[in-house]
């Protein structure tokens, strides 16, 4: 703590967190790197297998820390805590919203050095952090080179980071080439602790971004690449479980992704005229992105003349036309298309289920009418892009769907479940053939891959001979010796000094030795060049001659090789002369047979071809022949069914027409038969109950009688109509117009008759109508019917039993009462 009160004269602690003139100032000339420019593909022309230029960024000027306790990183990390707390308290902080400026990172590596001791304490590192030579189970140790920042969650009670605690934007664009190229590809075996790790790092970049407040292509690049990974986690990954990866969170942070590229983009175009290359790709992705939403075409309007004409977004616009009018056909015909890159199919690939389901319901009700309608399963599986059968069979089985025989039974009545109840799963032919075998990071990047980045020295605050170091211990005071030790010494350096002088007389007699090896040495080699001269010379001219002998012989030999060679390309010469006639006879007759059987081969083709035009001609025409048959038979069918119906109406009508006639014959028969003479009829008159006779003159009545008079008749018509349909009292009748009216022109009844206790009689009615004669009509069965009800006798009390005995007999019907008319 001494150390630290002394240095708060440093300059560290004289500027201020929002004054970057003044960081820039102290920590040097900033650190700048040249970003290439975008194409108009979105592929940076400069990353094609190139490693990015990245100029060194100074080392931080920080005071230094407190000496730590140890060695191991808890006491390291404490030191370096404890020195940024004091440098927290010593900042001069900007209240006013007018000179307050943001901050400007100084962190030089890809994590700055206090996280990397705190993390390795806490065993909070990854397994694409650690140094895996040293590291042991159980103690895990940091690779300070190969360590990236970890993204912490702002909150209230947490401080506020520091500059060299931030990366500039050189180092976040080395930090996520490094994520790129060394591990983006390695998810094979390790997917959750890949995406853990890929995922967190990227979500830091940005923050730093965000706190920095920057806005340039730099960030453009980053945040892009950022997009990419969620778009491509979101299909690769959606077979995964939730604590793998969860899709909602992916989206939304996706989405958080494209909010800020949106940003970017209007800033870099307003405030520096600056226009990204990839911005149409991403205004591509945002529309697919809210195909839900019901305004995600006005999105368009928003944008520019230039990203409205692009490839991108008339893809768009297709699909979000296509989803909102359940177009099935035309949505998959467009994810099939070569315009959808790989990413746009990957997006795409959430609305899969749903777009199937939509597609279930618009099938059923257009190929069923009133009952399920068989499907066959493999159209079933083309239509709606199913990997295999397997998958459709189990989509029908989710709906409660009926599978027979290679047939799926459409009913309109099914289980209907939402959308997402299906399982996602992945689409190697639909969307994971559009990869074509690119790897992970090309797609993240947008293009070919840069050559890993060479990484920088992390910056360690307690390497020896940087300002921080701890200071280098102190000579230790030499002890004090006795005399026993001091005679001991002695006598170990006599011993040494004896040792050195025989070795040195010792060195001295071998090199008398070695000159004297040495001459003689010298007298062997001169006598032996000596004889080797001698000896040389009468080889020298044993050679000459050996060597003219043989020049004579290689002379003969050759001239022999030359005639060979002479007579053997004759030779060649009249064998290739007589080949070639040999073989252009062969291919002359090979030609002839290949003409044979070509023009056969043709005349065959050509037999085929007319063959085949000619079936397909004769089933159009079989077609068409059928086709107009149908219609005929639907014509007739129709015609039949008109005829059938106006014959109905026709037999309807008479039937109607005769109930009416009957109505009426029943309504004008008397209820009484006449038991008057023609002569007395006129002037005996019955007047029925209830009616009133009026004269003729004037009758005045008054409001209070005419209901009474109303009630009077309608009472009085009651009572005719039950007497119109009441049976007749034939027996009553009959005794009285026998016994009591007896005309004088009738003969007397004998004696026999007046003293019988009974009279017996019968009514026989003579008709010409009898139900099974072919022109019987229906009027005169309801008048046959009204006579019968009111010529049927039935005693008083009596029930409608057998009493009554109706006989047919050759058309006349015959009703016969049995009933004592008379007691004596």
């Amino acid at each position: 703590m001494d150390t630290i009160a002394r240095s708060v004269s440093h300059p560290y602690y004289l500027r201020s967190l929002h004054i970057p003139e003044t960081i820039a100032g102290i920590r040097g000339p900033k650190a700048t790197l040249e970003l290439p420019q975008q194409s108009a593909e979105g592929v940076p022309p400069a990353v094609v297998g190139v490693a990015r230029t990245y100029a060194p960024l100074p080392r931080p000027d920080l005071p230094p820390p407190p000496m730590p306790q140890g060695q191991s990183s808890a006491d390291l990390y404490q030191s370096l805590f404890t020195r940024d707390e004091q440098i927290r308290k010593n900042l001069v902080r900007q209240t006013s919203l007018t000179r307050a400026a943001v901050v400007v990172g100084a962190c030089p590596d890809m994590c700055p050095e206090k996280e990397r001791y705190m993390r390795e304490d806490r065993r909070r590192l990854s397994w694409f952090e650690l140094d895996h030579h040293i590291s042991q189970p159980g103690a895990p140790k940091v690779d300070h080179q190969r360590a990236v920042k970890e993204y912490n969650r702002s909150a209230a009670d947490k401080a506020e980071d520091l500059p060299h605690e931030l990366r500039p934007e050189p180092v976040l664009l080395m930090t996520m080439d490094y994520l790129v190229t060394c591990v983006m590809d390695e998810r094979e075996g390790r997917t959750e602790m890949w995406y853990d790790f890929v995922w967190n790092r990227t979500r830091a970049i940005r923050k730093d971004i965000t706190l920095q407040h920057l806005c340039s292509k730099g960030c453009v690049e980053l945040t892009e690449k950022c997009a990419r990974f969620h778009i491509l986690c979101a299909y690769l990954l959606c077979e995964e479980e939730i604590n793998v990866f969860d899709q909602k969170m992916n989206h939304e942070n996706l989405t958080k992704c494209l909010i800020t590229l949106t940003h970017f983009y209007r800033d870099l175009r307003i405030e520096q005229a600056v226009y990204c290359g990839n911005e149409a790709e991403f205004c591509c992705y945002d529309i697919l992105l809210h195909l839900r939403d019901g305004n995600v075409l006005n999105l368009v309007e928003q944008y520019s003349p230039a990203i409205r004409q692009s490839n991108f977004i008339r893809f768009a616009v297709d699909i979000a036309l296509a989803f909102s009018s359940n177009n099935y056909a035309k949505f998959f015909k467009l994810v099939r298309s070569p315009i959808c890159s790989y990413l746009c199919a990957c997006i795409l690939h959430r609305y899969f289920s749903e777009i199937r389901t939509t597609a279930l319901h618009v099938m059923t009700k257009a190929y069923t009418l009133s009952k399920p309608t068989s499907f066959p399963l493999t159209k079933f599986t083309e239509i709606l892009r199913f990997e295999n059968e397997v998958l459709a069979t189990d989509f029908c089985v989710h709906f409660d769907l009926s599978l027979t025989k290679k047939m799926v039974k459409l009913a309109r009545e099914f289980a209907h479940h939402p959308p997402s109840s299906l399982p996602a799963l992945l689409a190697p032919s639909l969307v994971g053939a559009k990869r074509v075998n690119r790897r992970l990071g090309e797609i993240v990047n947008g293009g070919p891959l840069p050559l890993p980045p060479n990484l920088p020295r992390p910056y360690d605050s307690f390497a020896p001979g940087t300002p921080l170091a701890p200071p280098t211990p102190t000579r230790p005071t030499p002890p004090v010796y006795s005399d026993k030790d001091l005679t001991v010494a002695i006598d170990l350096i006599l011993e040494e000094i004896t040792r050195k002088e025989l070795f040195s007389v010792a060195m001295e007699m071998l090199q008398n030795e070695r000159d004297k090896s040495v001459k003689q040495a010298t007298v062997s080699a001169f006598c032996e060049s000596l004889t080797s001269e001698c000896v040389g010379e009468e080889c020298t001219s044993v050679a000459m001659a050996t060597l003219e002998n043989a020049q004579r012989e290689w002379q003969v030999r050759e001239n022999a090789q030359l005639l060979d060679e002479v007579a053997k390309v004759i030779s060649m010469e009249i064998e290739f002369g007589i080949i070639i006639e040999q073989v252009s006879q062969v291919i002359i007759e090979g030609y002839e047979e290949l003409v044979t059987m070509a023009t056969s081969v043709c005349d065959d083709i050509t037999w085929e071809c007319v063959r085949s035009v000619t079936g397909d001609v004769c089933v159009e025409v079989v077609r068409e022949a059928e086709l107009v048959r149908q219609e005929k038979l639907e014509q007739l069918e129709k015609l039949v069914l008109a005829k059938r119906r106006k014959r109905y109406w026709e037999k309807w009508c008479c039937l109607f027409k005769a109930r009416c006639h009957a109505r009426e014959c029943v309504s004008a028969i008397p209820s009484l038969p006449p038991l008057l003479p023609l002569s007395a009829q006129p002037v005996a008159r019955r007047q029925l109950p209830g009616e009133t006779l009026i004269s003729g003159g004037s009758l005045e009545i008054g409001e209070g009688r005419v209901a009474d008079f109303l009630e009077a008749e309608r009472c009085g018509l009651e009572e005719r109509r039950k007497k119109i349909s009441s049976p007749l009292d034939l027996p009553y009748l009959l005794s009285h117009s026998l016994l009591v009216t007896r005309p004088p022109s009738l003969p007397p009844l004998p004696p026999s008759h007046h003293t019988s206790p009974h009279i017996y009689w019968s009514l026989a009615l003579l008709h010409s109508v009898h139900p099974d004669l072919p022109h019987s009509q229906p009027g005169d069965l309801a008048l046959l019917g009204y006579l019968e009800q009111k010529l049927t006798f039935r005693p008083p009390g009596a029930k409608p039993s057998g009493d009554k005995q109706n006989l047919l007999i050759q058309g006349f019907v015959k009703f016969q009462f049995l009933r004592p008319l008379l007691q004596k």
